[in-house]
Order: structure tokens, then C-alpha cells, then sequence
């Protein structure tokens, strides 16, 4: 049987978000796109030295100017941009992919519910732009000129959502995670405002324990971490296991 790697590469479908993101982002806070090739789906990105992955580091004063030129260069979203998927339809496709998983099945149908509403609180009306979605450890690179972002996946939302998942990530392999959300909370406050920042981030983890069910097989591990991140951040043992009143949810509290 002969395989045709085009036919397979044509499938790979995040190639035009990931081109797109390279040709439009500015600021210098990406890597530099040499040259592609569309029929291939292959990516040629000046190599980057050291190349060293660069995890936080609150003593690294580049981290900070890193998401500095982030915060100072969303792009917006390209008129003739298709197939990239929003926060809120990526978040639509976990819930309903962990929808038949029994784990904690209950507390997390209440989590969405709460996400819903947060997300329509805070983010219905607001600005959407294209987003990198993925600046984290293992995408940010050290270079000559400083820290340099690799490997966007893509993705159309608001911008607080841009810094949702360095805390994600950060928080998952600290052994500190609360002072690490703290911390990782009090620095990109510096660029957006905090509560929608608190906002975002509850939906984020919201939408990567449903994700974590459903992708890693490894029984749950990362999806109870994820739940009892949600416990920590959100919920007094009082409230538990099936929380409070939507409304009263205090998305601020380990933040004041």
C-alpha cells in the first residue's frame, strides 16, 4: 500500500491556525517564521539558542517582559480566518466529551453550570481576539533577545484567556500550587483586570478537568488534581461536595 503523506498532512487541521498566528502576531514575542510550505503543512522557524524551555520564575525579570509584549500585541482576529475554534466552543466540546465519564459526575455538571454563568457574566460582550492559547513552559523559549513563544495552537476569545493556561501548567508542577496561582495571579493582574482574570481562570480549569477525564487515561490522576485545585481555590469544606449557590461563587477569594 503506498501512503500519500500529503493526504495525511492535509488532515492535520491546526496548520492554518498556527500559520495564521505566525504571520500576524507582532511584537517580537514570537518565534521568527522563515518560510512554509501549505501543500506539506510544514512550519520553518529560525532556530532558537539556547532554546532552553523557560518555566517561571518570579526572580526572571524576561518572564515578566515576555507577557508584557503579549498583553501589548493581541491580534485581532484575521477577516479571513477559518475553522479556528472560540474558548466557549472548545469548552462545549469537553463538557459534552467527559458527559458520559462517571467521575465525579455530579460536582462537575455543577462546575460547568457555574462556568456557563461566569462566562456570560464577564465575557459575552466582550472583545475577541486571535489567540495564541498555548504559552506555557514547553512553548516558551529562551533566546539571544530573550524569551520567544513557539507552537501556537489557535483559538478566538477573550484576552484574559491568553494567560490562563501558564497558570494551568505552572500550578500542575509547583509544589506550592496555591502561592503559585497567587503569584502567577498577581503578575499577569498587571495586564488585565484582576476579577476578569479570576474569571477566566475558573472557566480554564473548568474546562481542562473536563478535558483531563475524557484525554489522559491514567485514572483520573489529572483530573482529580484539576477538581481539588477548584476545591482549594473556590470552596470552604462547608460547601463541599456540591458547593454553593452559583451566584455566591467567589471567584476572588484566594486573590485579596
Amino acid at each position: 500500500m503506498v501512503i500519500d503523506m500529503k493526504e495525511i498532512l492535509r488532515k492535520i487541521c491546526r496548520f492554518q491556525a498556527e500559520l495564521s498566528y505566525y504571520k500576524n502576531a507582532k511584537g517580537g514575542f514570537m518565534a521568527e517564521l522563515i518560510d512554509y510550505d501549505e501543500e506539506y503543512r510544514a512550519l520553518l522557524i529560525r532556530k532558537i539558542l539556547p532554546g532552553n524551555q523557560v518555566k517561571y520564575d518570579e526572580r526572571n525579570p524576561e518572564f515578566y517582559d515576555f507577557f508584557k509584549k503579549v498583553s501589548e500585541n493581541f491580534v485581532d482576529v484575521p477577516t479571513n480566518l477559518k475553522g479556528v475554534p472560540s474558548i466557549m466552543s472548545e469548552f462545549n466540546m469537553n463538557v459534552e466529551n467527559a458527559s458520559n465519564y462517571t467521575y465525579e459526575h455530579d460536582f462537575r455538571q455543577r462546575l460547568e453550570k457555574m462556568a456557563y454563568a461566569i462566562y456570560d457574566k464577564y465575557f459575552s460582550n466582550s472583545k475577541q481576539y486571535f489567540l495564541h492559547r498555548d504559552l506555557h513552559r514547553r512553548n516558551l523559549m529562551q533566546s539571544s533577545e530573550g524569551i520567544v513563544a513557539i507552537d501556537p495552537l489557535g483559538c478566538i476569545g477573550p484576552k484574559e484567556f491568553e494567560y490562563c493556561i501558564e497558570v494551568v501548567i505552572e500550578t500542575r508542577q509547583s509544589k506550592e500550587p496555591i502561592e503559585c496561582y497567587k503569584q502567577l495571579f498577581a503578575l499577569f493582574s498587571n495586564f488585565v483586570e484582576p476579577e476578569r482574570l479570576a474569571a477566566a481562570l475558573f472557566f480554564i480549569v473548568v474546562h481542562k478537568m473536563d478535558e483531563y477525564v475524557f484525554v489522559k487515561h491514567d485514572h483520573y490522576v489529572m483530573a482529580s488534581w484539576a477538581l481539588n485545585m477548584i476545591k482549594k481555590l473556590y470552596f470552604t469544606e462547608e460547601e463541599l461536595p456540591y458547593g454553593k449557590e452559583d451566584e455566591h461563587l467567589d471567584i476572588m477569594k484566594l486573590t485579596k
